[in-house]
């Protein structure tokens, strides 16, 4: 990925005696320090987000906007430091979503859900044991579905990394309870790693009983029939006019050919119940 226009500069105070041999030893101190920092400006709150794959982020939050799954939406911007001002690297902008009135939580906090189903599919069918958080039918029907929505963009990208504390709930006033926006996509889009080691609904598409749920869940259905349309040239022409960067010739081959190996798996697999 190419950036192709000044980006804004974020300048940090950093008292500490530091030494930076290359980019790359730059990049891993900065990820291990000020990974999750928080700022505020102009009355909102950021999160900054320093990582190498950027593009595989902004790759995924577009095609979870394809699903019409809600996602965040990250800034590009450039972070420097001011005891070595000539050293800077790219990082990831994304606004807080998080109300102070509203409380938020993981899977793991449901009631009786079952984490540890041999497959996670099955978590799906226990939505209707988180009766003291008073969801309605409505409620509930919504929230599996846009945890529907989730699992085949994460299958589609080849997510290597939903796990339990990689996706949130959150609860307002009135108990309504809904998916936050999603986050976290750089262990994504490889097609060159097939095991999913984190991933809260792991599809084990394996196994007869995952193939039979999906067969026989109407909205994965339609989710896996839009999943075959996409085109993911159109999606990163997309991001293109949005960004200020350009996508290396490699990069679009590498995400091409992720996203169609997933394809053709929809159609070996029959996973479209015709």
């Amino acid at each position: 990925m190419k950036i192709i226009k000044n980006l804004p500069m974020i300048y940090l105070r950093n008292t500490e005696k530091l030494s930076f041999e290359s980019e790359a030893s730059l990049l891993y101190l900065c990820d291990a320090k000020y990974r999750n920092q928080f700022f505020k400006f102009n009355n909102k709150i950021y999160h900054f987000k320093i990582t190498p794959r950027i593009a595989e982020e902004l790759v995924g939050e577009n095609i979870s906007d394809f699903f019409d799954l809600q996602t965040v939406h990250s800034e590009i911007s450039k972070i420097k430091f001011k005891r070595f001002s000539h050293k800077s690297i790219c990082i990831l902008l994304t606004e807080v979503f998080t109300n102070e009135s509203h409380q938020y939580f993981s899977f793991g906090d449901f009631n009786q859900i079952k984490i540890n189903d041999d497959i996670g599919l099955d978590n799906l069918n226990h939505l209707e044991y988180i009766n003291h958080y008073k969801l309605s039918p409505k409620n509930l029907q919504e929230l599996g579905n846009d945890l529907r929505k989730m699992i085949v963009c994460d299958f589609l990208t080849n997510q290597l990394d939903r796990h339990i504390g990689n996706f949130m709930f959150e609860k307002d006033k009135l108990g309504y309870v809904k998916l936050c926006p999603v986050f976290d996509y750089e262990k994504s889009l490889d097609s060159t790693k097939d095991v999913i080691f984190y991933n809260m609904f792991n599809l084990d598409l394996n196994s007869p009983k995952v193939l039979q749920f999906i067969r026989h869940d109407k909205y994965l259905q339609f989710l896996f029939i839009k999943a075959m349309s996409l085109n993911i040239n159109d999606r990163l022409n997309q991001i293109e006019n949005i960004y200020p960067i350009k996508f290396s010739s490699e990069e679009r081959f590498n995400y091409t050919n992720c996203i169609a190996k997933k394809q053709n798996e929809i159609i070996t697999k029959k996973l479209i119940n015709k």
